[in-house]
Protein backbone atom coordinates (compact mmCIF):
# COMPACT_ATOMS: atom_id res chain seq x y z
CA UNK A 1 0.00 0.00 0.00
CA UNK A 2 1.08 3.54 -0.86
CA UNK A 3 0.79 6.32 2.01
CA UNK A 4 1.20 9.79 1.99
CA UNK A 5 0.52 13.29 2.39
CA UNK A 6 -0.66 15.61 -0.16
CA UNK A 7 -0.71 19.81 0.88
CA UNK A 8 0.12 23.36 -1.05
CA UNK A 9 -0.61 26.95 -0.84
CA UNK A 10 1.40 27.67 2.40
CA UNK A 11 2.54 30.68 1.37
CA UNK A 12 5.12 31.07 3.96
CA UNK A 13 6.22 34.76 3.89
CA UNK A 14 2.80 36.08 3.38
CA UNK A 15 2.20 39.97 4.68
CA UNK A 16 -1.23 40.20 5.95
CA UNK A 17 -1.48 43.81 5.90
CA UNK A 18 -5.09 43.58 7.26
CA UNK A 19 -3.31 42.37 10.42
CA UNK A 20 -0.51 44.74 11.59
CA UNK A 21 1.54 44.22 14.06
CA UNK A 22 2.44 41.76 16.62
CA UNK A 23 -0.77 40.06 15.33
CA UNK A 24 0.26 40.00 11.97
CA UNK A 25 3.63 38.74 13.07
CA UNK A 26 1.98 35.60 14.37
CA UNK A 27 0.33 34.73 12.15
CA UNK A 28 3.23 34.54 9.78
CA UNK A 29 4.66 32.03 12.41
CA UNK A 30 1.53 29.69 12.71
CA UNK A 31 2.07 29.39 9.54
CA UNK A 32 5.88 28.02 9.43
CA UNK A 33 4.57 26.41 12.44
CA UNK A 34 2.10 24.07 10.19
CA UNK A 35 4.81 22.68 8.76
CA UNK A 36 5.83 21.21 11.57
CA UNK A 37 2.29 20.15 12.40
CA UNK A 38 2.59 18.36 8.81
CA UNK A 39 5.80 16.59 9.79
CA UNK A 40 4.01 14.97 13.14
CA UNK A 41 0.85 14.12 11.06
CA UNK A 42 3.11 12.26 8.58
CA UNK A 43 4.84 10.57 11.36
CA UNK A 44 2.47 9.53 12.93
CA UNK A 45 -0.06 8.15 10.26
CA UNK A 46 3.39 6.37 8.73
CA UNK A 47 3.05 8.07 5.35
CA UNK A 48 6.30 7.25 2.79
CA UNK A 49 6.35 10.76 1.53
CA UNK A 50 5.08 14.32 1.51
CA UNK A 51 3.29 16.46 -2.02
CA UNK A 52 3.82 19.81 -1.89
CA UNK A 53 1.93 21.25 -4.87
CA UNK A 54 2.96 24.84 -4.69
CA UNK A 55 3.06 28.04 -3.61
CA UNK A 56 5.29 27.08 -0.78
CA UNK A 57 6.00 30.70 -0.40
CA UNK A 58 4.42 33.58 -0.88
CA UNK A 59 6.84 35.22 -3.07
CA UNK A 60 10.35 35.51 -4.33
CA UNK A 61 11.35 38.54 -1.67
CA UNK A 62 10.08 36.43 1.25
CA UNK A 63 12.73 36.93 4.14
CA UNK A 64 16.13 34.42 4.87
CA UNK A 65 14.96 33.88 7.94
CA UNK A 66 11.57 32.43 6.61
CA UNK A 67 12.98 30.90 3.82
CA UNK A 68 15.95 28.97 6.27
CA UNK A 69 13.16 28.13 9.02
CA UNK A 70 10.77 26.60 6.25
CA UNK A 71 13.61 24.50 4.62
CA UNK A 72 14.41 23.10 8.04
CA UNK A 73 11.10 22.55 9.31
CA UNK A 74 10.65 20.38 5.95
CA UNK A 75 14.03 18.65 6.03
CA UNK A 76 13.17 17.45 10.22
CA UNK A 77 9.91 16.14 8.74
CA UNK A 78 12.36 12.64 8.09
CA UNK A 79 10.69 11.70 4.86
CA UNK A 80 10.92 12.70 1.11
CA UNK A 81 9.39 15.86 0.03
CA UNK A 82 8.47 16.64 -3.16
CA UNK A 83 7.73 20.52 -4.03
CA UNK A 84 7.25 22.20 -7.33
CA UNK A 85 6.22 25.55 -7.56
CA UNK A 86 3.41 27.91 -7.67
CA UNK A 87 2.06 30.94 -9.34
CA UNK A 88 3.48 32.62 -5.99
CA UNK A 89 6.92 30.92 -6.20
CA UNK A 90 7.36 30.62 -10.16
CA UNK A 91 10.77 28.18 -10.65
CA UNK A 92 11.97 29.97 -13.14
CA UNK A 93 12.32 32.98 -12.38
CA UNK A 94 15.50 34.50 -11.77
CA UNK A 95 15.45 35.50 -8.17
CA UNK A 96 13.20 32.22 -7.93
CA UNK A 97 13.08 31.59 -3.73
CA UNK A 98 14.00 28.28 -4.63
CA UNK A 99 17.28 29.19 -6.18
CA UNK A 100 18.69 31.07 -3.00
CA UNK A 101 21.58 29.81 -1.01
CA UNK A 102 19.82 29.87 2.62
CA UNK A 103 16.98 27.31 1.14
CA UNK A 104 19.64 24.99 -0.79
CA UNK A 105 21.95 24.72 2.30
CA UNK A 106 19.24 24.26 4.70
CA UNK A 107 17.06 21.87 2.53
CA UNK A 108 19.15 18.52 3.35
CA UNK A 109 18.57 15.73 0.97
CA UNK A 110 15.33 14.86 1.35
CA UNK A 111 13.70 18.18 0.27
CA UNK A 112 13.48 18.05 -3.48
CA UNK A 113 12.06 21.46 -5.66
CA UNK A 114 10.69 19.82 -9.12
CA UNK A 115 11.45 22.32 -11.44
CA UNK A 116 11.17 19.99 -14.13
CA UNK A 117 8.68 17.43 -15.50
CA UNK A 118 10.77 14.71 -15.02
CA UNK A 119 9.12 11.67 -13.80
CA UNK A 120 10.26 11.13 -9.95
CA UNK A 121 10.08 7.58 -9.08
CA UNK A 122 9.56 6.63 -5.66
CA UNK A 123 9.96 3.48 -3.11
CA UNK A 124 11.53 1.41 -5.22
CA UNK A 125 9.39 1.72 -8.51
CA UNK A 126 6.14 1.31 -6.52
CA UNK A 127 5.18 4.89 -7.27
CA UNK A 128 5.80 7.75 -9.59
CA UNK A 129 5.39 11.18 -9.26
CA UNK A 130 4.72 13.60 -12.54
CA UNK A 131 5.11 17.14 -11.91
CA UNK A 132 3.38 19.71 -13.70
CA UNK A 133 5.97 22.91 -12.30
CA UNK A 134 4.75 26.36 -12.91
CA UNK A 135 8.12 28.34 -14.50
CA UNK A 136 6.41 31.62 -14.66
CA UNK A 137 3.28 33.23 -13.08
CA UNK A 138 1.30 32.90 -15.36
CA UNK A 139 0.64 30.68 -18.70
CA UNK A 140 -1.65 30.06 -21.05
CA UNK A 141 -0.91 26.15 -21.60
CA UNK A 142 -2.81 23.48 -19.52
CA UNK A 143 0.24 22.84 -17.18
CA UNK A 144 -0.55 19.25 -17.17
CA UNK A 145 -0.94 19.04 -20.77
CA UNK A 146 2.55 16.37 -21.45
CA UNK A 147 0.76 14.26 -19.19
CA UNK A 148 -0.32 11.23 -21.64
CA UNK A 149 -0.96 7.61 -20.88
CA UNK A 150 2.53 6.71 -21.87
CA UNK A 151 4.40 9.60 -19.81
CA UNK A 152 6.72 8.19 -17.22
CA UNK A 153 5.94 4.59 -17.83
CA UNK A 154 10.01 4.14 -19.30
CA UNK A 155 10.55 4.94 -15.70
CA UNK A 156 7.84 3.62 -13.39
CA UNK A 157 5.94 0.86 -16.06
CA UNK A 158 3.54 -0.74 -12.70
CA UNK A 159 4.13 1.45 -10.79
CA UNK A 160 0.96 3.81 -8.53
CA UNK A 161 0.86 6.94 -11.09
CA UNK A 162 0.63 10.47 -9.30
CA UNK A 163 0.10 13.56 -10.44
CA UNK A 164 1.26 17.09 -9.06
CA UNK A 165 0.20 20.51 -10.58
CA UNK A 166 -1.15 23.88 -9.45
CA UNK A 167 -3.63 25.74 -11.36
CA UNK A 168 -7.47 26.24 -11.68
CA UNK A 169 -9.40 23.04 -12.65
CA UNK A 170 -11.98 24.43 -15.42
CA UNK A 171 -14.38 22.87 -18.04
CA UNK A 172 -12.67 24.21 -21.36
CA UNK A 173 -16.26 24.43 -23.32
CA UNK A 174 -16.34 27.39 -21.13
CA UNK A 175 -13.06 28.52 -21.09
CA UNK A 176 -12.62 32.41 -20.55
CA UNK A 177 -10.56 34.14 -23.16
CA UNK A 178 -7.09 34.60 -21.64
CA UNK A 179 -7.40 32.28 -18.49
CA UNK A 180 -4.06 31.22 -16.90
CA UNK A 181 -2.63 28.32 -15.19
CA UNK A 182 -5.88 26.00 -16.44
CA UNK A 183 -5.83 21.92 -15.60
CA UNK A 184 -8.61 19.75 -17.22
CA UNK A 185 -9.70 17.70 -14.75
CA UNK A 186 -10.21 14.86 -17.47
CA UNK A 187 -6.84 14.80 -17.13
CA UNK A 188 -6.81 12.03 -14.93
CA UNK A 189 -8.56 9.67 -17.18
CA UNK A 190 -6.33 10.24 -20.23
CA UNK A 191 -3.02 10.09 -18.29
CA UNK A 192 -3.90 7.19 -16.60
CA UNK A 193 -3.20 8.62 -13.02
CA UNK A 194 -4.36 6.88 -9.91
CA UNK A 195 -4.27 10.52 -7.94
CA UNK A 196 -3.85 13.93 -9.11
CA UNK A 197 -2.56 16.65 -6.34
CA UNK A 198 -3.89 20.00 -6.84
CA UNK A 199 -2.59 23.49 -5.69
CA UNK A 200 -4.14 26.95 -6.10
CA UNK A 201 -7.59 26.81 -4.57
CA UNK A 202 -7.75 27.13 -0.90
CA UNK A 203 -10.16 25.24 0.18
CA UNK A 204 -10.08 21.32 0.38
CA UNK A 205 -11.87 20.10 -2.37
CA UNK A 206 -12.40 16.90 -4.45
CA UNK A 207 -12.42 17.48 -8.74
CA UNK A 208 -12.69 14.17 -9.54
CA UNK A 209 -12.92 10.59 -7.69
CA UNK A 210 -9.12 10.56 -8.01
CA UNK A 211 -7.91 14.39 -7.63
CA UNK A 212 -7.82 16.68 -5.25
CA UNK A 213 -7.21 20.32 -3.88
CA UNK A 214 -5.59 19.64 -0.37
CA UNK A 215 -6.38 23.49 0.62
CA UNK A 216 -4.14 25.68 2.21
CA UNK A 217 -3.29 24.11 5.85
CA UNK A 218 -3.13 27.21 7.60
CA UNK A 219 -6.57 29.43 6.67
CA UNK A 220 -5.33 32.84 5.48
CA UNK A 221 -8.84 34.69 4.71
CA UNK A 222 -12.78 35.20 5.36
CA UNK A 223 -14.11 32.35 3.03
CA UNK A 224 -16.02 29.29 4.35
CA UNK A 225 -14.38 26.68 1.76
CA UNK A 226 -12.77 23.94 4.12
CA UNK A 227 -8.83 25.03 4.26
CA UNK A 228 -7.10 24.18 7.31
CA UNK A 229 -6.47 20.41 6.14
CA UNK A 230 -3.75 18.06 4.98
CA UNK A 231 -4.86 15.41 3.08
CA UNK A 232 -4.01 11.39 4.02
CA UNK A 233 -3.93 9.65 0.35
CA UNK A 234 -3.74 5.79 0.46
CA UNK A 235 -3.34 3.49 -2.80
CA UNK A 236 -3.44 0.15 -2.56
CA UNK A 237 -1.80 -0.13 -6.09
CA UNK A 238 -1.84 0.75 -9.49
CA UNK A 239 -5.64 1.23 -10.50
CA UNK A 240 -6.84 1.18 -7.37
CA UNK A 241 -9.68 3.99 -5.97
CA UNK A 242 -7.35 6.07 -3.38
CA UNK A 243 -8.80 6.52 0.11
CA UNK A 244 -8.53 10.25 0.85
CA UNK A 245 -8.83 11.67 4.90
CA UNK A 246 -8.87 15.53 5.52
CA UNK A 247 -6.56 15.74 8.70
CA UNK A 248 -7.09 19.25 10.42
CA UNK A 249 -3.37 20.83 11.37
CA UNK A 250 -5.03 24.70 11.18
CA UNK A 251 -3.98 27.09 14.07
CA UNK A 252 -6.53 29.75 13.52
CA UNK A 253 -9.97 29.93 12.51
CA UNK A 254 -11.38 32.87 10.22
CA UNK A 255 -15.22 33.15 11.20
CA UNK A 256 -17.53 35.42 10.40
CA UNK A 257 -20.72 36.15 11.81
CA UNK A 258 -23.64 38.41 11.31
CA UNK A 259 -26.03 40.00 13.67
CA UNK A 260 -28.68 42.15 13.70
CA UNK A 261 -28.96 44.85 16.54
CA UNK A 262 -32.10 47.01 17.60
CA UNK A 263 -32.29 46.23 22.07
CA UNK A 264 -30.14 45.52 24.91
CA UNK A 265 -31.23 41.97 24.30
CA UNK A 266 -29.90 41.63 21.10
CA UNK A 267 -26.26 42.94 22.09
CA UNK A 268 -26.45 40.39 25.08
CA UNK A 269 -27.13 37.77 22.64
CA UNK A 270 -24.43 38.97 20.60
CA UNK A 271 -21.83 39.17 24.19
CA UNK A 272 -23.46 35.58 24.20
CA UNK A 273 -21.78 34.47 20.71
CA UNK A 274 -18.71 36.05 21.08
CA UNK A 275 -18.03 34.15 25.00
CA UNK A 276 -18.83 30.53 22.92
CA UNK A 277 -16.08 31.03 20.16
CA UNK A 278 -13.39 28.58 21.17
CA UNK A 279 -9.93 29.96 21.36
CA UNK A 280 -10.78 33.70 20.72
CA UNK A 281 -6.72 34.00 21.00
CA UNK A 282 -6.25 31.91 17.71
CA UNK A 283 -9.74 33.19 15.73
CA UNK A 284 -10.36 36.26 13.17
CA UNK A 285 -13.91 37.27 13.41
CA UNK A 286 -15.43 39.01 10.55
CA UNK A 287 -18.52 40.81 12.25
CA UNK A 288 -21.35 42.15 10.33
CA UNK A 289 -23.99 44.64 12.08
CA UNK A 290 -27.03 46.26 11.32
CA UNK A 291 -29.70 47.84 14.02
CA UNK A 292 -30.10 50.70 15.89
CA UNK A 293 -29.21 51.33 19.41
CA UNK A 294 -30.44 54.25 22.02
CA UNK A 295 -27.63 56.04 23.49
CA UNK A 296 -26.57 53.88 25.98
CA UNK A 297 -27.23 50.76 24.52
CA UNK A 298 -24.20 52.53 21.50
CA UNK A 299 -22.21 53.19 24.53
CA UNK A 300 -22.36 49.20 25.88
CA UNK A 301 -21.89 47.88 22.61
CA UNK A 302 -18.96 49.71 21.29
CA UNK A 303 -17.02 49.36 25.00
CA UNK A 304 -17.74 45.22 24.27
CA UNK A 305 -16.96 45.67 20.92
CA UNK A 306 -13.34 47.13 22.21
CA UNK A 307 -13.05 44.86 24.92
CA UNK A 308 -13.65 42.28 21.90
CA UNK A 309 -11.10 43.39 19.59
CA UNK A 310 -8.31 42.93 22.39
CA UNK A 311 -9.30 39.38 22.38
CA UNK A 312 -9.54 37.90 18.80
CA UNK A 313 -6.32 38.09 17.16
CA UNK A 314 -8.58 40.08 14.55
CA UNK A 315 -12.12 41.78 15.00
CA UNK A 316 -12.46 43.77 11.49
CA UNK A 317 -16.20 45.18 11.86
CA UNK A 318 -18.43 45.55 9.11
CA UNK A 319 -21.75 47.04 8.56
CA UNK A 320 -23.53 49.78 10.86
CA UNK A 321 -25.11 50.48 14.11
CA UNK A 322 -27.31 53.89 13.96
CA UNK A 323 -28.28 55.70 17.08
CA UNK A 324 -32.05 55.93 17.79
CA UNK A 325 -32.06 58.14 20.89
CA UNK A 326 -35.30 57.24 23.09
CA UNK A 327 -37.37 59.67 24.50
CA UNK A 328 -36.00 59.57 27.65
CA UNK A 329 -32.22 60.08 26.30
CA UNK A 330 -33.89 62.92 24.49
CA UNK A 331 -35.39 64.52 27.12
CA UNK A 332 -32.33 64.66 29.31
CA UNK A 333 -30.33 66.77 26.88
CA UNK A 334 -33.28 69.60 27.43
CA UNK A 335 -36.53 70.21 28.41
CA UNK A 336 -36.95 74.01 26.95
CA UNK A 337 -35.01 76.75 25.02
CA UNK A 338 -32.46 76.95 22.47
CA UNK A 339 -30.39 73.44 23.81
CA UNK A 340 -33.76 71.69 22.76
CA UNK A 341 -34.43 73.41 19.73
CA UNK A 342 -31.64 72.23 18.46
CA UNK A 343 -31.71 68.71 19.70
CA UNK A 344 -34.93 68.29 18.37
CA UNK A 345 -33.80 69.37 14.81
CA UNK A 346 -31.12 67.36 14.78
CA UNK A 347 -32.85 64.53 16.13
CA UNK A 348 -35.17 64.96 12.87
CA UNK A 349 -32.16 65.08 10.83
CA UNK A 350 -31.22 61.60 12.11
CA UNK A 351 -34.12 59.81 12.16
CA UNK A 352 -33.82 60.90 8.25
CA UNK A 353 -32.49 59.38 5.47
CA UNK A 354 -29.76 62.25 4.05
CA UNK A 355 -26.07 61.75 4.13
CA UNK A 356 -26.15 64.20 7.33
CA UNK A 357 -27.85 61.51 9.12
CA UNK A 358 -25.27 60.06 10.45
CA UNK A 359 -23.43 63.12 11.93
CA UNK A 360 -26.74 64.90 12.92
CA UNK A 361 -26.53 61.02 15.37
CA UNK A 362 -23.24 61.78 16.14
CA UNK A 363 -23.32 66.00 17.47
CA UNK A 364 -26.88 64.66 19.40
CA UNK A 365 -24.94 61.76 21.18
CA UNK A 366 -22.51 64.18 22.05
CA UNK A 367 -24.81 66.78 23.16
CA UNK A 368 -26.86 64.08 25.36
CA UNK A 369 -22.62 63.25 27.13
CA UNK A 370 -22.63 67.25 27.67
CA UNK A 371 -25.94 67.37 29.53
CA UNK A 372 -24.66 64.50 31.17
CA UNK A 373 -21.94 65.78 32.58
CA UNK A 374 -20.02 63.20 30.91
CA UNK A 375 -17.81 62.93 27.17
CA UNK A 376 -20.17 61.22 25.08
Amino acid sequence: MIRFLHTADLQLGRAFRDVSGDRGARLREYRLDVVQAIGRVARHRQAQFVLIAGDLFDAHTVDDRTITTAAHHLSAIGLPVLVIPGNHDPGGDADAVFKRASFRAACGDRVRVLLSQDPVPLLNGSAVVLPCPLLSRHTLRDTTEHLTNDFGRDVVPNGVRIGLAHGAVIDFAREEEGATNLIDANRVSVAGLDYLALGDWHGTLQVHDRAWYSGTPEPDRFKNNDPGNVLLVELDGSGAVPRVEKVRVAHTRWVEHEATVHSDEDVTVLSEWVGGVESPTNTLVRLTLDGALSFEGSGRLDTLLTQWGNLFLLLKREGEIRTAATAEELAAIATAGPVKTAADRLAAIAGGATVQAGDAALALQMLHGIAAGGVA
